[in-house]
């Protein structure tokens, strides 16, 4: 039985913004975990994707023998001549499989598998895209709170701005538009927060961890030089910045 799923690839790979081809790869390998689960199998599966023909074909590597003793292993044959003219008794034939034949618990599997691999993709190419805008200034939306803590929706992924790196006094509530600087962008998901060179407390999200400021000096250069051209055309030049941690 073939399967056809193009579009489908095509639409992962839209929805998630990683390539078809990792799309493509994690299927592939989430097919082969869920056959060798299901039928015992290690390396004696063969799955391919007909890009052209758009088909998904799998197969499974059965002996041909006059007894069958492991009917996932062995195939009659009278049986594999079906598939193969040639066969012969002591040959091994690739027997296309139904995926149906899988079954709806190595069908979750295989499922399981591909979310794995295409989360881990889409995780680091987030991960060397914002890594990328670290010391920029971004907007987002003021999605929730978390302690003191607030958490900010960049439209792709979630950030923190943490209460530290807040400006004091200042007052949000859902759904306020907020402009930070990206401090630290973490693959880990681990960000220590110090306190006069001690540790005072460690903020742990999902990777990429992204955490923000509105008080270092940098976002004030930053955003002095996205008001004023003379600036961004280079005609002025700031050489520091002096502020007062945590007041406007």
């Amino acid at each position: 039985m073939t399967v056809k799923l193009k579009n489908v690839i095509e639409a992962v790979a839209k929805e998630k913004n990683v390539p078809e081809n990792v799309i493509e790869k994690a299927l592939i390998d989430g097919i082969k975990t869920a056959v060798s689960k299901e039928f015992g199998y290690k390396g004696n599966v063969r799955v391919i994707f007909d890009k052209e023909n758009d088909e998904l074909k799998v197969f499974l590597r059965k002996k041909v023998t006059p007894f069958i003793e492991n009917p996932k292993r062995d195939i009659s044959l009278e049986e594999a001549k079906k598939i193969d003219p040639s066969a012969e008794i002591g040959k091994f034939i690739d027997v296309p499989l139904s995926l149906e034949d899988l079954g709806r618990i190595a069908l979750n599997a295989a499922k399981d598998v591909i979310s794995k691999k295409v989360s881990r993709v889409e995780k680091n190419i987030l991960y060397k895209e914002y890594k990328e805008l670290e010391g920029s200034v971004i907007s987002g939306i003021v999605r929730r709170f978390e302690g003191n803590d607030i958490i900010v929706d960049l439209g792709r992924i979630e950030a923190v701005l943490p209460e530290e790196e807040q400006i004091k006094k200042e007052k949000y509530k859902i759904g306020d538009r907020v402009r930070a600087l990206i401090l630290k962008v973490i693959k880990d998901g681990k960000y220590n927060v110090y306190e006069k060179g001690r540790l005072k407390r460690v903020i742990r999200g999902e990777s990429p961890l992204i955490i923000l400021s509105r008080t270092h000096p940098d976002f004030l250069k930053k955003l002095i030089e996205i008001e004023v051209p003379e600036i961004q055309e280079r005609e002025i030049k700031i050489k520091a910045v002096a502020r007062e941690p945590g007041e406007r």
